[in-house]
């Protein structure tokens, strides 16, 4: 059973980019499988249109989805970081955040010498710094990432999910798209042992992370992961990103500041979720996508203005070999425009 009262302290937030067709399907995949998600946590998406096209589909998809919160991106680091914002609005302590939230951007270019020297030298201060001085913030907020090429494929409960962060303290994450059938990773392009699992709930599995390789000891990562608002926010406020990549990247880097505190996550036995990389909207990352299977974004941009959608219920009960698996999109028509 849901704890509401815990749900409504949490939230989902879903990054976007000239992707409706896709959009919807993780919208719709969502609502089709998750079970508590009327009482759940409220779902947010930040988006980024880069044409006519798509502003007008995303624009549909507002229409479509009166419950949930759209947001353009602006300047994505502070569109995402005033999504997350906890603190009363004009308050104390939302000023203070703002101003550790603007003190943490400064850093340089990712990849770049002046960047690897910075993240040497003074960003462990800093986010230190941003860290102690944040105000202080609800043990029982939550947050989950999603991003557009989700599709959810079996029941689960966030409640659940959120209930076993509670009890367990030294947990960093509940992962929706790991799980006793990822033996595959798709970004290392090689075979993965999963690791030692411990049945902690019925059908929910805890690991070490620490110990872990490829996709089961990368613990900080925004498709598809739910963390406590207390050990992420303070840490993302610490960090410069322009993009959900980017975001990732610098996070990832970064793990081992929860090495010590945080050593394990925890999934359910079987993945309820995963990334279909069938194209890329980003050039910011080197991300594999779209070898084997590939749709140009314009390609299904055409389709949704013809009345085409993901038709989600064809993936119900899928079992993914990997968090990222390229497979064929399935079509059906919801009536003309």
């Amino acid at each position: 059973m849901a704890n509401t009262k815990t749900m409504r302290k949490a939230k989902v937030v879903i990054f976007s980019k000239d992707r409706a067709l896709q959009l919807d399907a993780v919208l719709r995949s969502l609502s089709l499988h998750c079970q508590d998600l009327v009482h759940s946590m409220p779902l947010n998406v930040l988006y980024l249109t880069t044409s006519k096209i798509h502003v007008q589909q995303y624009r549909a998809l507002i229409q479509a989805y009166p419950t949930i919160n759209f947001f353009p991106q602006k300047d994505f680091r502070m569109d995402l970081l005033s999504i997350l914002d906890p603190y009363s609005k004009g308050s104390r302590a939302e000023k203070t955040y703002l101003i550790l939230c603007a003190i943490g951007k400064l850093g340089f270019p990712l990849g770049s010498l002046l960047d690897r020297i910075w993240r040497r030298s003074f960003e462990y201060v800093q986010r230190r710094l941003i860290k102690a001085w944040m105000p202080s913030l609800n043990t029982n907020e939550y947050v989950a990432f999603l991003v557009d090429d989700n599709i959810f494929t079996k029941p689960f409960s966030f409640g659940s999910a959120i209930r076993v962060l509670e009890e367990t303290v030294d947990l960093l994450g509940f992962s929706l798209r790991l799980g006793e059938n990822v033996t595959y990773c798709y970004v290392n392009d090689k075979p993965q042992v999963p690791p030692v699992f411990s049945l902690i709930d019925e059908g929910i599995l805890l690991f070490d992370w620490t110990k872990s390789d490829l996709d089961f000891g990368y613990p900080l990562e925004v498709s598809s992961s739910i963390y406590r608002l207390v050990d992420i926010l303070p840490f993302i406020a610490g960090l410069p990103f322009e993009n959900p990549n980017e975001l990732e990247d610098r996070m990832a880097f970064r793990a081992k500041t929860f090495q010590s505190t945080h050593p394990y996550l925890v999934c359910y036995r079987s993945s309820v979720t995963f990334c279909n990389p069938v194209n890329k909207v980003q050039m910011s990352i080197s991300n594999r996508s779209g070898e084997n299977i590939q749709y140009e974004i314009d390609e299904l941009a055409g389709r949704f203005e013809r009345g085409e959608r993901i038709r989600v219920e064809a993936y119900a009960d899928f079992v993914p070999s990997a968090c990222h698996q390229e497979v064929e999109l399935v079509f059906e028509s919801m009536g003309e425009k």
